[in-house]
């Protein structure tokens, strides 16, 4: 399977400027098999060593330099390795945090040398590590589920994605094609982005076994959360892990998780979950100018789940095979079209780690936009509708109050633009350009320009 990101990988595999790389993302979300693709498709010889499986390699690194590290590693693998056509993985890198202070020895005496370093829980291993990271030395990369993009790409549907690609300049989709996007889109909503889900789907059609390759993933999740019982109970981080999907799309309320969960405990739960990367903050923002970090209320923050797919199996919502597709509408659960669109702006936004926002307005009169981020210099409200219409008096009052001239809307309709003039009770005219998407073109819009 292809994925979006293998050209970040080539150019910083060419940049002259390289430095050693470490990858970041979930468990399962594709990082081994990103790695060893990039070195069969540039014809390096691929030296990996796997730390969660052989600990003790991670004694190999230190002391020394890359001089004195190289030749044990080749006695440790039992082969001679040509090092200048090599690429050196270090994958499970959490297993061994001390290795990743010897990378900048890599980047200072072996440049020529690509040095790929990727761990599932590595946000983990960095709070707890007690030697300095090599700050200037390295690069990160983000990488996320599967995008609708991708899931074409699998489904051998290219011709379509390359299509819808290139009508974000046009923003005219055919009925026929649009009515196709959909079908698939719905297929995408329950299959979600897991690799492996997607390859199962691919080769199978089958929901079935889609359902299957998703409850072995959660399980795989839970088994790691007993790596961390002394300092969250696992019951405790299954029980919030379950509390963010069910809160999707809603201000993220602690004792809304478990009445027999402690908020202390809930709250440090939710701190692991997103340094594991299952689940990121959304945070609320005044939004009124940028950048949009300096007006966050850290307090108040919705969470965007890992993936919509095993959000739909956690919540039972899966249909019963592919059949039962077309009962799989966004309004049966309003918040699901809003979790992919988040879902689908961060993985456009790969490899940086990017940041959403979303802004409300309590009291008598309250108000909401789903997310608000940053694009071509200037705040960007989105909006997510479920289905094929919906209000839209926060937009407008929202435009109104920040003299915004563009905001962008996500429904089930064919894409459009208009002009939107607009009384809005007891404060003015609103006047903006509202471009309108359709749900599954938010993975082809979300880089920002």
């Amino acid at each position: 399977m292809r994925r979006r990101v293998e050209k970040d990988l080539d150019s910083w595999l060419e940049s002259p400027r390289r430095k050693p790389l470490v990858i970041r993302g979930a468990r399962q979300t594709g990082k081994t098999w990103l790695v060893r693709d990039l070195a069969a498709r540039h014809g390096l010889d691929l030296v990996e060593v796997n730390f969660e499986r052989d600990p003790e390699l991670g004694t190999l690194f230190s002391p020394g330099g890359p001089a004195e590290v190289l030749p044990r590693l080749s006695a440790a693998l039992g082969r001679e390795i040509d090092w200048t056509g090599a690429l050196l993985f270090l994958d499970e890198v959490q297993a061994a945090p001390e290795v990743l202070a010897r990378l900048r020895y890599f980047y200072e005496e072996r440049p020529d040398l690509p040095v790929v370093a990727a761990g599932s829980l590595l946000e983990f291993a960095l709070k707890e590590f007690k030697h300095s990271m090599p700050v200037g030395r390295v690069s990160y990369f983000y990488l996320c589920p599967m995008t609708f993009e991708e899931f074409l790409w699998a489904a051998g549907e290219k011709p379509l994605a390359d299509f819808l690609q290139a009508s974000v300049e046009t923003a005219e989709v055919p009925a026929a094609l649009h009515e196709k996007a959909l079908e698939l889109f719905r297929a995408y909503t329950v299959v979600g982005g897991m690799p492996e889900a997607v390859e199962t789907w691919a080769e199978t059609l089958s929901l079935f076994e889609v359902q299957d390759v998703q409850q072995t993933l959660l399980v795989t999740f839970q088994d790691d959360f007993n790596k961390y019982r002394d300092r969250v109970p696992a019951e405790a981080l299954r029980a919030t892990l379950r509390g963010i999907v069910r809160q999707m799309g809603e201000k993220f309320v602690y004792s809304h998780v478990d009445e027999a969960i402690s908020y202390k405990t809930a709250k440090r739960a939710v701190e692991m979950l997103v340094d594991a990367r299952l689940g990121q903050k959304v945070n609320a923002t005044h939004a009124k100018g940028l950048p949009l970090d300096d007006e966050v209320d850290e307090r108040d923050f919705k969470v965007l789940f890992l993936d919509h797919g095993l959000a739909m199996k956690i919540l039972r919502l899966e249909p019963i095979d592919a059949t039962q597709l077309e009962r799989c509408v966004w309004s049966n659960k309003g918040a699901l079209g809003e979790q992919m669109v988040g879902q689908s702006l961060l993985a456009a936004a790969t490899p940086r780690d990017k940041r959403l926002f979303y802004w409300s307005r309590g009291g008598s009169a309250t108000a909401e936009i789903d997310f608000v981020t940053q694009r071509h210099g200037a705040v960007l409200p989105i909006e997510v509708k479920s289905g094929a219409a919906g209000k839209m008096r926060s937009l407008h009052l929202f435009m109104q109050e920040r003299g915004l001239e563009h905001a962008w809307r996500f429904d089930l309709n064919p894409p459009s633009s208009r002009m939107v003039e607009v009384e809005v009770p007891g404060r003015g005219r609103a006047f903006y350009r509202l471009d309108s998407w359709p749900l599954y073109m938010a993975c082809f819009l979300g880089e920002e320009g």
